[in-house]
C-alpha cells in the first residue's frame, strides 16, 4: 500500500495582519485555534455583493484536524483529542519564519471538504507551550506564518511537513 503523502500547498507572502487564539475544550476534547484578520477582507465582485454571495468556505480533514478555511484565510484549526496523548518532545526554536498565505492545492467536493487519511504525530513542548503537528518526517524547505502563534513548515516539494501553534494554555 504506497504511503499518503501530505497536501500539496502554495505559499505566497501575507501583509494582512493574522492573530491566532487557542484555547481547550474538556467537554469535547479538542483544541480549538481560530484566527482572526483586523484588516478588511480582500475586495469581492459587485455581482458577489449585490446578490450577497456567501464567501465559500472550504475544509480540510487531517484524520481528527480539521481546518476551515475562506478564500485564502484560515478560519479555525481544530484538533480532536486528549493532551494526555501528546508526547512530550523539545521541539527547536524556528529561525527566519516569514509571514505567508497557505492555500491547499487539493480537491475538494461539492459540499466544500476535502479528507485525506494522513497521519500524524503530536510533539508537546510543555516549557514553550509549543504543540507541533508534523504530517511527515522529510526536510523542511520553509517556515512561514500563517497568524501569529501558528506555524508550517513546507518541505521542497512544496507539501505541508509540520504544523506548530505556539503560546497554548492547557488547564
Amino acid at each position: 500500500m504506497a504511503a499518503v503523502l501530505p497536501p500539496m500547498v502554495e505559499v505566497s507572502p501575507r501583509t494582512e495582519r493574522s492573530l491566532a487564539h487557542t484555547s481547550w475544550d474538556a467537554e469535547s476534547s479538542t483544541l480549538l485555534c481560530e484566527m482572526d484578520y483586523p484588516d478588511p477582507q480582500p475586495p469581492r465582485s459587485p455581482i458577489d455583493v449585490a446578490l450577497r454571495i456567501p464567501v465559500p468556505r472550504q475544509r480540510l480533514t487531517l484524520n481528527d484536524l480539521d481546518l476551515l478555511v475562506q478564500d485564502r484565510r484560515w478560519v479555525d484549526l481544530s484538533l480532536h483529542g486528549s493532551p494526555g496523548d501528546w508526547v512530550p518532545t523539545p521541539l527547536p526554536p524556528l529561525v527566519a519564519v516569514d509571514a505567508a498565505w497557505i492555500v491547499f492545492q487539493v480537491e475538494y467536493d461539492g459540499n466544500g471538504i476535502a479528507s485525506f487519511d494522513l497521519p500524524w504525530r503530536l510533539c508537546w513542548d510543555p516549557s514553550h507551550r509549543t504543540l507541533g503537528i508534523v504530517f511527515a518526517e522529510r526536510p523542511v524547505a520553509r517556515w512561514v506564518a500563517v497568524a501569529d502563534t501558528v506555524l508550517a513548515a513546507v518541505d521542497s516539494t512544496s507539501r505541508l511537513g509540520q504544523l506548530r501553534l505556539t503560546g497554548v494554555e492547557l488547564p
